[in-house]
């Protein structure tokens, strides 16, 4: 049987995300991450569901985060960043470099 890998994103149904952040040390059958249900991002929760962490195993980890970005929170790891924070951080490195001389 397959095994969640840590800090990647599950999907079961249609709008539930985990993304794999362990088991839960006092209930084993509860794997812990943040979770994105019903459109809402939780830091910190649970899935404890058969089905749900069955469907997830057998789909596998989410290769395209596309599909959660609007649910994730600012700053957010998995959030993609735009183009134009992109260039703020190279404009910033650009700088940086040159006085490195």
């Amino acid at each position: 049987m397959k095994n969640f890998v840590l800090d990647k994103w599950y999907k079961y149904s249609n709008n539930y995300y985990i993304k794999f952040k362990g088991k839960d040390k006092r209930d084993l059958n509860k794997i812990c991450g943040e979770t994105i249900s019903q459109k809402c991002y939780v830091e910190n929760n649970y899935w404890d569901s058969s089905n749900a962490k069955t469907e997830a195993l057998s789909n596998g980890p989410l290769e395209d985060l596309t599909e959660i970005q609007e649910y994730l929170p600012d700053g957010h790891i998995d959030k993609f960043t735009t183009k134009s924070e992109m260039s703020e951080d190279y404009s910033c490195l650009i700088k940086l470099l040159k006085n490195i001389k």
